[in-house]
């Protein structure tokens, strides 16, 4: 494991397009392949 990623980290570099993510990159990488690979909940 690389290291610990807070709640607050995370939802800045994924929203903020000015926040530098170098640090983040791989851990982004990581759970947009997780998302990718989950099927979207629909709610009728």
């Amino acid at each position: 494991m690389e290291g610990a990623l807070s709640k607050y980290c995370l939802g800045i570099a994924s929203l903020d397009e000015s926040a530098k993510k170098n640090r983040f990159k791989g851990v982004l990488r990581r759970l947009e392949r997780i998302g990718e690979d989950r099927p979207a909940l629909i709610n009728p």
